[in-house]
């Protein structure tokens, strides 16, 4: 069923209002991915967001069809895919996707956030990042931790926002990320 819609809402219209807003989302664990769609749909629908979604955990296709299931304007959303060439899944070549070769490779994921945020020229612009716990899975505390306080920087150097979703406390990385998000959105479930 998804968290909280009212908090979903409550935070998505509270941040559409500002720029250069960074967020570590925390998305019920047993409804992340819809948590998620919603979040995004409510601020590309509603809000006019443009939305850059890097996905580690499903294919941006299986990403897409439930964000269009929940009224998102997927004319907004381009997508950074680090599941299909892992995955051996056919790859479409479109304007709005970028394929990385799995999340092994901060570089790789970094370079191909930044050519997206160079395509958006919108000024309502938004990296959803899904999710450093699936980082956490391929690298340490420590390199999750110093990957997104640089890529925090860059999108907000970008005139982005950005909202990171995290689904665990580990110990240390949790105060770590507060350190250089304004807030907490987390969902109850």
């Amino acid at each position: 069923m998804g968290g909280d819609c009212g908090l979903l809402a409550g935070a998505a219209d509270r941040l559409s209002s500002k720029r250069g807003w960074a967020v570590l989302f925390k998305p019920t664990a047993s409804n992340s991915l819809l948590d998620n769609v919603k979040f995004v749909s409510r601020l590309t629908r509603a809000s006019g967001y443009e939305c850059i979604y890097v996905t580690l955990n499903k294919p941006h296709s299986q990403v897409a069809e439930l964000l269009g299931s929940e009224g998102a304007d997927l004319s907004k959303v381009s997508f950074v895919d680090a599941v299909s060439s892992a995955s051996g899944l056919p790859q479409v070549k479109r304007a709005n996707l970028v394929y990385v070769n799995g999340t092994e490779n901060l570089t790789e994921l970094s370079l191909a956030i930044d050519a997206l945020l160079k395509r958006q020229p919108h000024t309502k612009r938004m990296v959803f990042f899904d999710s450093l716990s699936t980082l956490l899975l391929y690298h340490s505390p420590e390199s999750v931790a110093r990957f997104s306080q640089f890529m925090t920087c860059k999108i907000r150097g970008s005139g982005a926002s950005g909202a990171l979703v995290y689904l665990e406390k580990h110990p240390g990385i949790h105060n770590s990320l507060m350190q250089f998000c304004d807030e907490l959105v987390a969902i109850e479930g």
